[in-house]
């Protein structure tokens, strides 16, 4: 369940904010509003390619992505962090039973 959590936080903040940074990247808005539907993709770390794409292009589409990736990794590692936080916390209270014989 906790990766399913994750995923959903990561593939959601890449979702949100893709099309923007492939825009800012280089990318048309028509191009990038198409692109807007890799966010699965994009959420694994893997750039969307469009084959026979100038280079300027696919490298816009890279550097997008990319950015997108690591705008949605952060927030993501975040929950993972303070959910590790809690558990330790929670772990000093926790004691194990006693055998009694």
């Amino acid at each position: 369940m906790g990766t399913t959590i994750l995923g959903s936080i990561l593939t959601s903040r890449v979702g949100s904010v893709l099309v923007g940074d492939l825009t800012s990247a280089g990318a048309p808005q028509p191009l990038a509003a198409k692109l807007a539907g890799a966010k699965e993709v994009v959420a694994e770390g893997v750039a969307p390619t469009i084959p026979g794409a100038p280079s300027q292009m696919s490298y816009a589409i890279a550097q997008g992505s990319h950015t997108a990736f690591i705008a949605g990794l952060h927030p993501t590692m975040t929950v993972a962090a303070a959910a590790a936080g809690v558990g330790a916390v929670l772990a000093l209270f926790v004691q194990r039973g006693k055998d009694d014989a």
